[in-house]
């Protein structure tokens, strides 16, 4: 619906004003008459009731009611007024030169006779325009209003005004009588409010009885109107639909994270000796530190505390859960002893014995011990915009890949991207076997593979293993599949694609993808043994070692690289829930001693992950090439080119 301007406004508010002073003088009329009526015969007579004040006082209390009717009259007669006005379809165009020369002869601004008459819709739906031209001409008297009407009637081509009629100035008669020039009657502010909402309501009325397109058709809407109007509907619906799936998304995560926190962490099966293996290299461990044991204990209780102020409950938990999966409440009886052995063994090989007790810094805080999988999940909201960009971002990784020339399969429930070349695989046929090396690569916590493009880029082996982890891939509904199963999947892809039982393995992870490297080991140890292993900030060696889980899910990141990685990787759902209850660290744990003569390690100087220093120096004393990239954090050296290059280097030696 077309919008009135100011002066549009204060014009048709003095029609307006007319029509109510008409219904008025109507009411005053009824009024009088019924006063009239109900007065007696005699003026000086009292009989029938009273004085005339009395008998009026009824009329005067039905009041509210004459308003209310004069309201629904007014509302009545400029409807009919308006709809009237918008079907007017007869405008005469040879008549509008004649108009126009009326109008500036009578000394109108001939900008506005222009507008007034040569927009021929807006004549032809109201005679508004004409007031506008008129008030600006100062001393309007009601001559020139009188002739505006003929000019419009004369334009719109009435029958009422003929054209030999229109000789005067606006239209009038040469010998009409001067009248005193007076001013249009104007209007209170306040009447204008009230005049402004009825206005509002009867634009509203014609635009419902006649719809947009045929006020499009008659002028009052302008022809852009669908235009300016539909963007701005669609901005608006679409923030409403975001914010609702936004909304609905929360509810989602609450719930989701409610529910996981509810659930107990399903506890793989560990062996009698598995479980003795793992802790003899951790309490043989203790020897190269100079707190000894301590140096493996302290950083699992927190706040942190002194060796003297440790007790045997405190001790009692930690071993619980690091070497059964439990809360010491939990432990079945064979477990209870294994808990004491362990203790008797510290005991034996470092004389350490704590105190019986627990270990309470104050009356109202007791110690506790950092245990991920039965602490409670640590996890922050992520907007949908967040997992758009996620998901774009792979398929993105995933059209680069297909143009590299790799193909997605999957074995089992594990997926991964293969590549080889033609040659390659005709010889895989023909003979069952190839001196080429196999690179198998798994990647860390993050977005999946499209992290590790540019590195991808520069490999040069024929045959190449690219495997997924979605549930640390920030995918929220992935499945986490146990670490044995995932083992057992990735031979079996080998195998599917036509790689020999005797053929070279290149097993390359970086930090998290690490991990799948030691399941290997233990779960396929005839492809782990063919195998050259290359570690890139490895989180699997010394993960007895407390420093990745607090530094990954427990203590406050101090520099802001620290604080991004926690909020958008480690309290991400998906990867939150994978870490606090489907991570076990002694089926991921791996030992310098364990490494294959042709490993290489790379750490970062400043890792803020990995206990660096204890890495480094343990894979030395193993004689594993280790070597330090000085200078950068967790994951950097995708983004340094000299790094990079060296990194490949070593993936690409056979």
């Amino acid at each position: 619906m077309r919008v009135l301007d100011a002066c549009e406004h204060e014009l048709l508010n003095w029609e307006v004003m007319e029509i109510l002073d008409e219904e008025r003088k109507r009411l005053e009329e009824d009024k009088a008459a019924v006063l009239a009526s109900s007065s007696p015969s005699s003026p000086g007579s009292s009989e029938g009731g009273g004085s005339p004040r009395a008998a009026v006082g009824p009329v005067e209390e039905e009041e509210p009611s004459h308003d209310k009717l004069r309201m629904e009259n007014l509302f009545k007669r400029l409807s009919s007024y308006l709809v009237d006005e918008l079907h007017t379809s007869n405008l005469r165009q040879d008549r509008i030169p004649k108009a126009l020369d009326l109008l500036n002869s009578h000394g109108l601004p001939h900008q506005c006779s222009c507008e007034l008459l040569n927009n021929t819709k807006l004549c032809a739906n109201s005679d508004v325009y004409v007031y506008t031209a008129i008030e600006s001409v100062p001393n309007v008297s009601e001559e020139t209003l009188e002739g505006a009407h003929n000019v419009v009637k004369f334009v719109l081509g009435s029958d009422e005004v003929r054209e030999e009629e229109m000789v005067g100035p606006m239209g009038l008669p040469e010998d009409t009588e001067d009248h005193q020039a007076k001013r249009p009657r104007r209007t209170s502010n306040r009447d204008c409010l009230v005049i402004d909402k009825y206005i509002t309501e009867i634009m509203s009325d014609v635009q419902g009885q006649l719809g947009d397109e045929q006020l499009l058709e008659e002028g009052v809407l302008p022809s852009d109107y669908h235009q300016h109007t539909l963007l701005p509907t669609m901005v608006v619906g679409f923030i409403l639909l975001w914010a609702l799936a936004e909304g609905m998304a929360y509810i989602w995560y609450r719930r989701r994270l409610a529910l996981r926190n509810a659930t107990p962490a399903v506890i793989p099966v560990v062996s009698s000796e598995q479980r003795d293996f793992v802790f003899n290299h951790v309490l043989d461990l203790g020897q190269y530190y100079s707190d000894g044991v301590w140096r493996l204990l302290k950083g699992w209780f927190y706040p942190s505390i002194a060796q003297q102020d440790l007790r045997q409950d405190n001790l009692n938990e930690m071993l619980a859960w690091a070497f059964c999966y439990k809360d010491t409440a939990d432990l079945t009886a064979s477990e209870w002893r294994w808990v004491e052995k362990a203790k008797g063994k510290i005991c034996d090989k470092y004389g350490y014995s704590p105190k019986p007790g627990r270990a309470d810094l104050l009356c109202w805080y007791q110690v506790k011990t950092v245990r991920n999988t039965i602490d409670p999940i640590v996890s922050n909201y992520h907007p949908l915009s967040f997992y758009c960009g996620v998901y774009l971002a792979k398929a993105f990784g995933a059209a680069i890949l297909r143009l590299r020339g790799y193909h997605h399969y999957s074995s089992g429930r594990v997926k991964y991207w293969y590549r080889s070349q033609p040659a390659l695989e005709e010889t895989l046929l023909d003979q069952g076997e190839s001196s080429q090396e196999v690179f198998v690569f798994f990647h860390g916590i993050g977005i999946g593979l499209v992290t590790y493009l540019t590195m991808l880029f520069k490999l040069h082996q024929p045959t190449q293993f690219l495997f997924e982890m979605p549930w640390i891939s920030m995918n929220p509904l992935a499945e986490v599949i146990p670490d044995d199963e995932y083992a057992v999947d990735v031979k079996m892809a080998l195998k599917d694609r036509g790689v020999s039982d005797t053929q070279r393995v290149c097993l390359a992870g970086h930090s998290f993808g690490s991990l799948p490297v030691v399941w290997i080991k233990r779960h396929c140890p005839d492809v782990f043994d063919r195998s050259r292993v290359v570690l890139v900030d490895p989180v699997c060696i010394y993960l007895n070692l407390p420093d990745v889980c607090l530094n990954f899910l427990y203590r406050k990141p101090r520099r802001f690289f620290m604080r991004f990685l926690r909020y958008i990787a480690s309290e991400e759902l998906g990867i939150a829930c994978s870490l606090h209850r489907d991570f076990f660290w002694m089926q991921s744990v791996i030992f310098p001693e364990e490494l294959p003569e042709d490993t290489t390690v790379f750490l970062s100087e400043y890792d803020h992950v990995v206990p660096v220093h204890d890495v480094y120096t343990g894979c030395q004393r193993a004689g594993v090439d280790t070597r330090l990239l000085k200078g950068i954090d967790h994951g950097w050296y995708l983004g340094v080119p000299e790094y990079l290059r060296e990194v490949t280097k070593v993936l690409n030696a056979q």
